[in-house]
């Protein structure tokens, strides 16, 4: 088995970039939950759609993933976004629309699938 070429020592959190055989960097880390994997021509590209995907997920914008559904993102939105931001009787209100009508109509849909 080959060793793989590692391009300097990372901290926790940061995923393991090395060189693949056929010359690509690639990197993997686990990010919410599943673990993502970043390709690229340098350590560099790898590092900088690493620490892009990262910042992302931070701000709340989701990775490139076609599993996520309309209820999981709303879940994720109400609880991450709204719980603190509005009055308890405004998040209550969202919570029960939420509850009553979009997930029961569209609920179930891939985010992906959605379109204007």
């Amino acid at each position: 088995m080959a060793k793989r070429k590692r391009t300097g020592r990372r901290l926790n959190g940061e995923g393991s970039i090395y060189q693949r055989k056929d010359g690509r960097y690639v990197c993997q880390i686990t990010l919410e939950g599943k673990a993502r994997y970043f390709y690229g021509k340098s350590p560099q590209e790898v590092k900088d759609k690493r620490d892009t995907a990262i910042a992302q997920a931070n701000k709340g914008i989701l990775p490139d993933n076609n599993k996520v559904s309309v209820e999981q993102w709303l879940s994720i939105w109400m609880e991450e976004y709204k719980r603190d931001s509005v009055k308890p009787s405004v998040y209550h209100s969202y919570a029960q629309l939420i509850r009553l009508y979009i997930n029961p109509a569209i609920g179930k849909r891939k985010l992906k699938d959605l379109n204007e």
